[in-house]
């Protein structure tokens, strides 16, 4: 590839020991909000999981150990018999019998706080991106009379000021020669 042909892009400002990991080239976008967005996925899939978990069904089954330690293996099977069984009956009648020595308790467990957690980790993306939270997640600005267009302001100013700095308008001036001089020859 001939030199002419190629625009050098150096990427966001990072320390001298990334950019000497990197090869020459300073962070790109992506790299600056990775750890971020692995946090919040990691989230997700969290909170996902544990809404597959919501209510947990615990049977207390009298004499189990003792039909486990069969050395036969019968009892394992027996065992996994039974709870098919037991499964089988509850969701058929929304009912559940066992023998008067078993116990049944339904234990639930709470989201509470889950809503938040992933509020401030979706705000720490945002922040790292420098993209508000209006656009980058689409939802509404919170507060009472807030319409999020001081955000967006303040987002569009950034995107004007990294064209006036010279990031991308270096970029744009070669970009036009070409074109320019590809249509006119």
């Amino acid at each position: 590839i001939h030199p002419s042909r190629v625009i050098f892009i150096d990427g966001d400002v990072c320390t001298n020991a990334t950019r000497e990991l990197n090869k020459g080239l300073g962070l790109s976008r992506y790299e600056r909000i990775h750890s971020e967005l692995k946090k919040l996925d990691t989230a997700s899939e969290m909170v996902l999981d544990i809404t597959s978990m919501l209510s947990q069904d615990v049977i207390s089954i009298d004499g189990l150990n003792e039909v486990l330690a069969d050395k036969t293996g019968k009892g394992t099977e027996l065992v996994h018999e039974r709870l098919n069984i037991i499964n089988s009956i509850k969701s058929i009648m929304s009912t559940l019998a066992i023998d008067g020595k078993d116990s049944y308790t339904n234990v639930n467990r709470s989201l509470t706080g889950t809503d938040k957690v992933l509020q401030f980790l979706q705000m720490m993306v945002s922040s790292a991106s420098r993209i508000p939270m209006t656009k980058l997640f689409g939802k509404s600005a919170d507060g009472q009379n807030a319409t999020g267009k001081g955000d967006l302001d303040n987002y569009y100013d950034d995107v004007w000021s990294n064209i006036i700095i010279g990031r991308i308008a270096p970029i744009y001036s070669i970009l036009d020669s070409i074109v320019v001089k590809d249509l006119f020859d």
